[in-house]
């Protein structure tokens, strides 16, 4: 919840950038992950638990889409997954 709340108030203070909480989509075997919206190419930034992950190489953007790909391997996701998981992703809508 700590992350959550962090995120609802950096919303008040950047109305640029948008934040969702996408962690309902979480699954092992999944590898494409969409946003509500389109957004700018190079601002989308992935949080896996809180760690934020490295572009281009944890997650790559599909460019003039919603989605994005999780380049984690299924081994290491399903060691780091567990009930109370999140998958946060911050952006600039295009």
């Amino acid at each position: 919840m700590a992350v959550i709340n962090i995120i609802k108030n950096n919303n008040l203070q950047n109305s640029e950038s948008l934040y969702e909480d996408i962690s309902n989509q979480i699954d092992v075997t999944k590898k494409i992950y969409s946003t509500s919206h389109l957004y700018k190419t190079g601002t989308l930034e992935v949080y896996i638990n809180g760690l934020l992950t490295k572009p281009s190489g944890d997650f790559s953007e599909i460019i003039n889409t919603k989605s994005f790909i999780l380049n984690i391997p299924d081994s290491i996701f399903a060691k780091i997954l567990h009930e109370y998981s999140t998958l946060i992703i911050k952006y600039t809508k295009a």
